[in-house]
């Protein structure tokens, strides 16, 4: 009766080749990575952080610590920004819970979300390879309020590599009910 192996001692002795084949197939999954608006409530700055989740683990993945080679492959596809590594060429990044105040006051809001788009965009152009985002998950309380008005189309001109926008209506806590007319037509 043949005992299985416990480990794989010849795995440094296969080719480059072959080895870097197998480090692309454990790569990480392409994910929702869940950021929202860290700063504190009273701060004029604006700091998005990863909401924390099952897969916040994932700050140092195996993968980025077996050995050189497979950490060199993982930071070719990742890079480190809101606290976790991102791939802006699979992951989704959904922006949860942006404003930090509960006002209905619109001019108020049309200055905070300029804010934090502006800061959203600077963070992310700034990042290694941010330039690159595929993938964007909004609230449908963020088109309805702000960028239902003629200035918030603009937020995408420096996202030129965005394939998906992808809307969200009824996360608990994000959709908040505005009682009175907005004002659009």
């Amino acid at each position: 009766m043949e005992i299985p192996l416990a480990s794989f001692t010849l795995f440094p002795a296969l080719p480059s080749e072959l080895r870097l084949k197998i480090w692309k197939f454990a790569l990480p999954e392409p994910r929702i990575i869940e950021i929202c608006n860290a700063s504190l409530f009273d701060s004029g700055d604006v700091v998005f952080k990863q909401v924390p989740c099952h897969c916040s683990a994932f700050i140092y993945p195996a993968l980025a610590t077996a050995n050189i080679e497979s950490r060199n492959l993982f930071l070719e596809h990742f890079t480190f920004c809101f606290g976790t590594h991102v791939s802006w060429k699979h992951d989704t990044i959904y922006i949860y819970k942006p404003y930090r105040t509960g006002s209905r006051d619109l001019d108020h809001l049309d200055r905070e979300y300029q804010t934090v788009y502006e800061s959203f965009a600077r963070t992310v152009l700034a990042s290694n390879g941010g330039k690159h985002l595929a993938s964007l998950a909004l609230g449908v309380h963020w088109l309805w309020t702000y960028w239902g008005r003629e200035s918030g189309l603009p937020f995408f001109a420096p996202f030129s590599q965005l394939k998906e926008l992808l809307l969200v209506q009824g996360t608990v806590g994000l959709l908040k009910p505005i009682d009175e007319d907005p004002g659009f037509e």
